[in-house]
């Protein structure tokens, strides 16, 4: 949480930022909007719901790159 916390601030451009954890067999999603955050309570990667972690990865980068294609120019950091 720290470092979305941290990205958060970093970005400082209104976005979501999306986080992700494994604890054993246990994927658990993390998105965090503003000063709210929710956490799923997590997918078994042993089972069937290996193909839902794929589809909510796949998902996630499709809205970062739909979000990163709307970015005209970063502001450097040198």
């Amino acid at each position: 949480m720290i470092a979305m916390v941290t990205a958060q601030h970093l970005n400082n451009d209104g976005h979501p930022v999306y986080g992700t954890y494994i604890m054993g067999r246990y994927w658990h999603f993390v998105i965090l909007t503003g000063s709210s955050y929710a956490v799923h309570s997590g997918l078994n990667a042993t089972n069937q719901e290996i193909t839902l972690i794929l589809s909510v990865l796949t998902n996630t980068k499709e809205i970062i790159e739909q979000w990163s294609a709307t970015v005209t120019s970063l502001p450097s950091t040198c």
